[in-house]
């Protein structure tokens, strides 16, 4: 299995496309960075294309469970089509949402068990300045030497804190 170094020096090795990680196929670990050990055992191609196939079936189950059509709809101006449409449409938004409220609960726990800002980053395909601009305070700042924290100290919340902050019992 070949290595990929993803730090700083070896970043070219990565070109992006839209937010997509290019040049690392199957069979590549992406390390270079503590707290960051998996192997890819699929493309990105793959990948998004799995991905894509189950959102699309998840989409279609909770669309036919949770969404009716009011009244018969073909007397709707467009149909039974319209109606299903319309429904899978509003069951990805629902399902887009829990994804991101799945990606702040996976960050928080990767956080938890020793994951920093450039880890964060790397495995969601931005920087570390972008992860820490989408979680601000999720990382306790590195405390120096000396006993000595950044101006940020203490600004990073428990494990606990956070969640009853997330789940409104604040």
């Amino acid at each position: 299995m070949r290595t990929v170094q993803t730090s700083r020096v070896m970043d070219t090795s990565r070109a992006t496309d839209n937010g997509r990680c290019r040049g690392i196929g199957p069979g590549h670990t992406l390390s270079g960075m503590p707290g960051t050990h998996f192997a890819l055992v699929l493309s990105e191609a793959e990948i998004a294309a799995v991905a894509d196939a189950t959102v699309a079936d998840l989409a279609h189950r909770l669309a036919t469970r949770a969404f009716r059509p009011l009244g018969d709809p073909e007397l709707l101006p467009g149909g039974v089509a319209e109606s299903d449409a319309l429904a899978h449409l509003h069951a990805l938004v629902h399902l887009q949402r829990a994804v991101e409220r799945q990606v702040d609960r996976a960050a928080e726990h990767a956080v938890d068990v020793g994951a920093g800002y450039p880890q964060l980053g790397q495995a969601c395909n931005m920087s570390r300045q972008g992860a820490r601009r989408r979680w601000p305070g999720l990382v306790a700042p590195a405390r120096h030497p000396h006993g000595v924290t950044g101006s940020s100290a203490g600004s990073a919340a428990s494990p606990a804190a956070r969640s009853a902050a997330r789940d409104g019992d604040t």
